[in-house]
Parts: structure tokens; C-alpha cells; sequence
């Protein structure tokens, strides 16, 4: 008989094959990590305990089950990925407050400003996944449209991608296209509100 683990599924053959797949694939995305945390000057210490969650129980079988396997388990991978935000400050997910008890005047749900040895770690992090996942360096900055909505820690990633890709650093604001205006969350523009990530800009 296997042994059981959070879900209730075993550790059967399968589950094991699939989770040595995961993490040779975590390995790799590991190496690409370092290597871009050079360039994006990320403390040396983060990028080499970077992940390490995802070797532990509570996250490698339900991801590995989840990209290499049946992939029937939702609500495990769901309290895996969850379990990696709140413990791993390279994502932006791990800085948001969700509780009524915060005493300096953030809103629930709202992010945090992420330290900048945190954004290095996530700039990185990105870089290094889509080397790892997608099989190639990106290009360029302009396809990343996954930034938190805390403006003063997007301003962080531009200037440290922008420094990566010298290329791109003088593109125009992603979030308003220099039009210098902001846009509902439906993707609606709303012209009475100037752009708050230029508006961080001018005061980062």
C-alpha cells in the first residue's frame, strides 16, 4: 500500500514518476534562475534556496501530478500553489494583505511595495521560466503582462528589466502606452485619472 498524502491520493508508481519528472524540471528552471538573478542582481542566497518549497511534500506531488500526470487533483494543486505564494516573497501573491487586521493603511487585497531584492528575485524568476518552460530567453520585456497592480513595485521591474534588456528601456509605459491615462479593470480607459505607474514613476 502507498502512502497517503494530503488529497488522499497514495504514493503510488505514477505519482512518484510523475513528481521525479517535476522536480528534474524544477532543477532546470532552477539553473536559468541563477543565471538571470546575475544579470537582474538578485542576493546570491535567494537565488540559491530559490523554490526551495517545491521539493517539500506539501508541493511536489500535486504539481507533478498536475503538469505530468492525470492532472485530476484541483484542489490539491490549488493548496500546493497556494502553500508556495505564502512562502516564497519572489511572488507577488505572497505580499498581499487578506485580513481585516492590518494597521497601516493598506486595503484588504491590496499589495504590498515588494523589496527590491524581492523583485530582482522575480524578475529572474520570470526570466528563468520562460527559458525553462518555453525553451528560449525572452526578447524582450513587452510580452510580460502578468505585473501586480501595486504601481511603485511595477516601476521596480521595469527599471530592473529595462537594465536587462537595454533594448527596451525606453518603451513607452506598458499600462497607458504614454497616453498617460488608466483604464478600468475591464480594459475600459478611463480619462479624468492620470496613470498611476507613471505617476510612480515620478516619485520613485
Amino acid at each position: 500500500m502507498g502512502i497517503s498524502f494530503q488529497s488522499g491520493h497514495s504514493w503510488d508508481k505514477e505519482i512518484m514518476k510523475t513528481t521525479i519528472q517535476y522536480l528534474w524540471l524544477t532543477l532546470k528552471h532552477k539553473v536559468f534562475v541563477f543565471r538571470a538573478g546575475l544579470r537582474t542582481g538578485a542576493p546570491l542566497w535567494r537565488l540559491i534556496i530559490h523554490d526551495w518549497s517545491k521539493f517539500m511534500p506539501a508541493e511536489a506531488p500535486y504539481y507533478g501530478r498536475q503538469f505530468f500526470g492525470a492532472a485530476d487533483d484541483p484542489l490539491g494543486f490549488s493548496k500546493a500553489w497556494l502553500h508556495h505564494q505564502h512562502i516564497n516573497p519572489h511572488h507577488w501573491e505572497y505580499w498581499i494583505l487578506v485580513s481585516g487586521h492590518n494597521r497601516g493603511g493598506f486595503k484588504d487585497l491590496d499589495p504590498l511595495p515588494m523589496p527590491m531584492w524581492a523583485v530582482r528575485e522575480m524578475a529572474a524568476d520570470w526570466m528563468g521560466a520562460t527559458r525553462a518552460y518555453g525553451g528560449e530567453w525572452p526578447i524582450n520585456i513587452t510580452s510580460w503582462g502578468w505585473f501586480q497592480k501595486e504601481w511603485v513595485t511595477i516601476v521596480r521591474v521595469e527599471d530592473i528589466l529595462g537594465q536587462t534588456y537595454p533594448e527596451c528601456a525606453g518603451l513607452p509605459c506598458f499600462h497607458c502606452g504614454g497616453k498617460n491615462i488608466t483604464f478600468f479593470d475591464n480594459g475600459s480607459p478611463c480619462y479624468d485619472l492620470p496613470c498611476p505607474v507613471c505617476a510612480a514613476r515620478r516619485y520613485h
